[in-house]
């Protein structure tokens, strides 16, 4: 009989699994990850073209805006000799506050950005820069600076409005005459002075140097109740104010009680006459009226 020997070969692990054979889980380890293929300048010229010199303008539709408010930004790129698209960014000089982004297109190089003002007072400067394909990877080729100007606030004046009448007297007999006094508290106040009976409009008169007047004649008897609106120019500068009641009654004249006196006479004078005999009394009235 003739024994066999085996000896032992290395069988490749794929040949191990075809033969049905059970294999440990094997863990393969891959070298490092490829650097990425793919820098900034190349990204940029991939859709923006190369990178040609240019120019930019910037102009803000206000220097000056309220504080919060939107304003636009009128904005023209040189176009991009080099072809593909050109677009903007927008970043203040002074960083953290954001950026804006726009354009991109390669039809239209005018673009206008809306931004906001901020909201504290104070003087604002921002870049705009044109954003196109560049060598050195940053994508931009021109930029300028433009700046704003937000004030402050204004500061709303509190106004008071006190109303007086001339003459004095709260009673008067009709028909009676009153000169109505407005005075307006708050320095530099400028607006309008409406003067009132209860609900009724009596008119309307200018604050000048913050008093206002109007004058009634022929006030029939009553009981009236004066007041005095005042209407600021500007809402934000001053608030309006009324003033409290000022109450006047008018009375019917009374009539004069006039004394009067009369006397008789007879024509002829004579106390005596033989009949059949005439004579013509005349009574005197006496008394003004």
């Amino acid at each position: 009989m003739r024994v066999f020997s085996l000896k032992r070969k290395s069988i490749p692990k794929v040949a191990v699994l075809a033969m049905g054979l059970t294999a440990a889980v094997v863990a393969v380890t891959i070298g490092p990850a490829p650097a990425q293929a793919y820098p900034r300048a190349s990204s940029c010229a991939g859709c923006h073209g190369a990178a040609t010199a240019g120019t930019v303008t910037a102009t803000p539709s206000t220097a000056t805006p309220t504080p919060g408010a939107s304003y636009t930004v009128a904005i023209a790129l040189t176009a991009n000799a080099a072809g593909g698209n050109t677009g903007y960014g927008i970043a203040p000089v002074t960083a953290g506050t954001g950026s804006t982004f726009g354009g991109n297109t390669s039809a239209a190089l005018t673009y206008t950005a809306t931004m906001t003002a901020p909201a504290t007072a104070g003087t604002y400067s921002y870049t705009v820069w044109s954003s196109q394909g560049s060598t050195d990877g940053t994508g931009r080729v021109g930029s300028v600076v433009y700046s704003i100007t937000v004030a402050a606030a204004p500061v709303q004046v509190t106004t008071s409005t006190a109303l007086a009448m001339a003459p004095t007297a709260a009673t008067a007999v009709a028909p009676a005459a009153k000169t109505l006094t407005a005075t307006v508290t708050g320095a530099g106040a400028a607006g309008n002075v409406q003067f009132f009976n209860g609900t009724t409009s009596l008119g309307t008169s200018p604050v000048a140097a913050g008093t206002a007047t109007l004058g009634l004649t022929n006030i029939a008897a009553g009981s009236y109740s004066y007041h005095a609106v005042f209407t600021p120019t500007s809402a934000t500068a001053f608030t309006s104010s009324t003033s409290t009641n000022v109450a006047f009654t008018v009375t019917v004249p009374v009539p004069t009680v006039v004394t009067t006196t009369t006397a008789l006479a007879m024509s002829p004078t004579s106390v005596t006459a033989v009949a059949p005999a005439a004579k013509t009394l005349t009574a005197t009235v006496t008394g003004a009226g």
